[in-house]
């Protein structure tokens, strides 16, 4: 990962709201218009003009499109060359306008309605810049399943529907370019392994058959899954499957095994993205956006890196108190030999979102080289008990930065930028509940916040007397400047890099802040 002195400031973008129904998509209203709640189909024009992009310089960016089925919708990944660029780029399909595509940090993603066979074009554009994508609809034979059934190989060469529920008792494996349709509420349970060994020019596709969301994947035995380059989209409608504190059916439901994910996707659905119970995931350089929450793992171990998290459940500003948060983590996965590991959040990023980005809950966690931004409510949530550490990382535009809360967690936030929050750290909590546990700050910059630092527990009405030690750092409050080796005043900071002219090294020659931020 680019060391985070690249970092631009975000200036945050809107995206359209959601409705309850799909809406017709025409010149006038299509920015408004919005994904479903569903699975986030529009309608568009029926015979729209298409846009004449010649002369526009070409816009630096790879598009990823699965391979498109006739009448079902169809996901995409957007890349910037520029892996820190900040942008809205509006969006059409044949001429007809969908809703802007937002890059945060150069990533972002969207979603094409069913497509009739043929060939469609696929344009976005940012100022006087655009890419053309052909997307191309093939129309292939289609091959039902249901029920019981063995273990399973599926080929590209037809369309796979999935029209009732299906148990596969064995391992299921799917090549290069398979899109997989599933029926209004039904799931997919394998007792084997999964391998779905997808590609950048040919991804695995799963989606929904409707306008209602198909369920999800539950894998249910004890191998180890693995999936390259899967798209996963309108899945999370069967409520008799829902798990966790926000009540909602995950597309992948992981219990027991080992579940490896490298790239693709999981967009534009009422469920959450990642439901985990007992089990390891591995997770790299894989975008979820639009979903109701990014994942919740209960006693799970996981290693997450490059993962790019946004709009969490949507991106329409409006708080809906539905424990939104960008991943829940809900105690400790315990080994073999019984030792505790370690989930690991490393050189990610979490944008936008109705609750908070990280949220632990008696977890064992550490985060580094992470950048969170725009949650309605913490960026990191500790609670109840065990630890989180946070480091080299940048919080900013959030109610509160960090939080120490309920319960006794032990945090630790170094070489931390936290800014431009409600709240840079807080020991304590918005709950009238017991507080005992600790928040240590060191070689961090908390400046720029309403307020930033807070030690108030409501439960008491006071300060907590031991439970929050800030040292080494600079946060531009009398209480603790000059105290404890803080350094008084306010760094410059220039696109999210505090720049290392305006700091003194109050601690062992170390300059708080992010560590290589210049």
């Amino acid at each position: 990962m680019r060391s985070l002195c690249c970092l631009m400031i975000l200036v945050a973008a809107g995206c359209a709201g959601d409705e309850e129904t799909p809406v017709a998509v025409d010149a006038v209203d299509a920015v408004d218009a919005a994904r479903s709640d569903v699975v986030g189909i529009v309608t568009i024009d029926a015979d729209p003009e298409p846009i004449d992009v010649e002369g526009y310089a070409e816009l630096p960016v790879t598009v990823t499109i699965p391979r498109c089925a006739p009448e079902a919708a169809c996901p995409f990944r957007v890349r910037h060359e520029d892996g820190w660029s900040d942008a809205t780029l509006s969006a059409t399909l044949n001429g007809a306008l969908l809703p802007d595509v937002t890059l945060y940090r150069g990533q972002g993603s969207g979603l094409l309605p069913p497509m009739e066979v043929g060939e469609h074009d696929l344009t976005l554009v940012a100022g006087d810049s655009a890419r053309v994508t052909e997307v191309e609809v093939l129309e292939l034979p289609i091959l039902t399943h249901s029920g019981l059934i063995g273990e399973q190989n599926w080929a590209a060469d037809g369309v796979h529907h999935v029209t009732d529920h299906l148990s596969i008792d064995g391992a299921l494996r799917l090549s290069p370019g398979v899109t997989v349709i599933v029926a209004a509420g039904v799931n997919i349970e394998v007792s084997g392994a999964v391998t779905a060994l997808g590609t950048e020019e040919l991804p695995v596709l799963f989606t929904g058959a409707s306008s209602a969301p198909w369920g999800g994947m539950r894998l249910i035995g004890h191998d180890t899954s693995e999936l390259n380059h899967v798209f996963l989209t309108g899945g999370g409608g069967d409520e008799t499957k829902a798990f966790g504190h926000s009540d909602s059916q995950p597309l992948i439901r992981l219990k027991a095994g080992e579940l490896q994910m490298i790239s693709g996707a999981i967009l534009d659905s009422p469920g959450k993205a990642f439901g985990c119970t007992l089990a390891r995931m591995d997770l790299e350089d894989v975008l979820v956006a639009r979903v109701d929450t990014g994942g919740e793992l209960d006693r799970c171990a996981a290693q997450i890196r490059a993962a790019h998290v946004s709009e969490i459940p949507d991106g329409d500003g409006v708080a809906e108190d539905d424990d939104n948060d960008g991943i829940y983590l809900l105690g400790v996965y315990v080994d073999d030999n019984e030792f505790p590991v370690r989930t690991e959040i490393s050189d990610s990023f979490f944008f936008v979102g109705e609750d908070d980005g990280v949220d632990h809950n008696n977890a064992f966690v550490l985060i580094e080289r992470t950048w969170i931004e725009g949650f309605a409510h913490e960026g990191v949530a500790a609670s109840v008990g065990n630890s989180i550490t946070i480091v080299d990382s940048v919080i900013r535009g959030c109610e509160q930065g960090v939080e120490a809360g309920y319960g006794a967690p032990t945090v630790e936030v170094d070489h931390c930028l936290i800014t431009n929050n409600e709240v840079g750290v807080r020991f304590g909590d918005s709950y009238d509940w017991d507080t005992d546990g600790t928040l240590t700050v060191s070689h961090t910059v908390s400046v720029g916040n309403d307020v930033n630092v807070r030690n108030f527990l409501n439960s008491t009405g006071a300060p907590h007397p031991t439970g929050l030690t800030v040292a080494c750092s600079m946060v531009d409050d009398p209480e603790y400047d000059e105290v404890a080796n803080n350094v008084s005043g306010v760094p410059v900071i220039t696109q999210g890099c505090v720049e290392a002219a305006t700091l003194d090294a109050p601690c062992d020659g170390t300059a708080p802040g992010p560590a290589g931020c210049e």
